[in-house]
């Protein structure tokens, strides 16, 4: 919850190794798939998806429980997040279906969350349901963690383009940063929001407002993917007041980051605010060329938000060249 992964993801083999040795074999596997969430965060989708398999496989043998509901949701998060909607909300349904057979309200929240995203990101506003009503839910029941995720997940940040309106993108944003600063402060739902909100204040034109907000969250304390997506802000930030030498020196090192870690979601940011500002310091071949991989990386995902704002983003380098 406080975003120190690297230490939690020890505790959590120490965990799974105990657990194994008493042959406590459904406590061990529940452990295995937060490890699978632990490696995600830290930037290793592999293994990320590996634990979550083994937990799964392990889980489906001990028949339908609460731990598998939420096994299958952490696979549809994982999905979702690549992204596959498609996939991630047939995994999410699938998780609500033993999520409610079992009592399991917890898993129910994180599902909703899941299936909320899928469609709203396929275009279907009934995802803006799923996502209250996994706030909402979580909120009744004491689980900030997940009502900081659904908060993120409703309000669009990381897509670059937002779901509602300009006021109640704005509303939704403070709501949920003050949400979060009274619940998990500087943790890291509390982290991913004010990401969120330089996100939108960058989009938006109040770059003063997101310049305070960036720099005040601080990369070296951050996660892998959350700190990608900071310095993939700051470097935008800079790339649009024309400070292009700073700018290409943080988005490189991001860049990184999000090649390793394979999602849309952290690859285009990072990669458009490294082309915007190769192409502003007149290194017009690096930036064609840092075109060309995003769409390679991007492939023939299905995904259109965070991809719309790509096309945007490349032409309007495209046009300073």
């Amino acid at each position: 919850l406080l975003g120190e992964i690297e230490t939690a993801l020890g505790h959590q083999l120490d965990a799974i190794r105990l657990y194994e040795s008493i042959g406590a074999d459904r406590a061990a596997l529940n452990a295995r798939r937060w490890l699978g969430r632990f490696h995600w965060l830290l930037g290793d989708p592999e293994e990320a998806q590996r634990q979550i398999e083994l937990a799964i496989e392990g889980l489906e043998r001990l028949g339908p429980s609460p731990e598998l509901a939420m096994a299958y949701s952490f696979r549809a998060q994982r999905v979702m997040l690549v992204p596959d909607f498609e996939a991630g909300a047939t995994l999410a349904r699938k998780a609500i279906e033993v999520a409610e057979a079992t009592g399991a309200t917890a898993a129910l929240v994180h599902a909703y969350n899941n299936l909320g995203l899928c469609l709203m990101s396929l275009g279907d506003a009934a995802g803006a349901d799923y996502l209250r009503r996994s706030r909402d839910l979580g909120i009744e029941h004491h689980l900030p963690d997940d009502v900081g995720r659904a908060y993120n997940n409703l309000s669009g940040q990381g897509a670059r383009i937002f779901p509602f309106s300009y006021a109640e993108s704005e509303a939704l944003m403070t709501e949920a940063i003050a949400y979060a600063a009274r619940t998990i402060p500087d943790g890291i739902f509390d982290r991913w929001l004010r990401s969120g909100w330089g996100e939108f204040l960058l989009a938006s034109g109040r770059w003063a407002e997101a310049e305070r907000v960036v720099y005040d969250l601080r990369p070296s304390d951050a996660e892998a993917y959350l700190r990608s997506e900071v310095l993939a802000l700051r470097a935008h930030l800079l790339a649009y007041r024309g400070r292009s030498e700073e700018a290409a020196s943080i988005a490189a090192t991001a860049a990184e980051t999000a090649v390793r870690i394979g999602d849309i979601q952290a690859v285009l940011p990072t990669l458009a605010a490294l082309v915007a500002s190769q192409a502003g310091l007149g290194d017009d071949a690096a930036a064609l060329a840092g075109i060309r991989r995003a769409i390679e990386l991007r492939g023939a995902n299905r995904e259109s938000i965070i991809s719309s704002w790509f096309i945007f983003e490349a032409v309007d380098t495209l046009t300073l060249i």
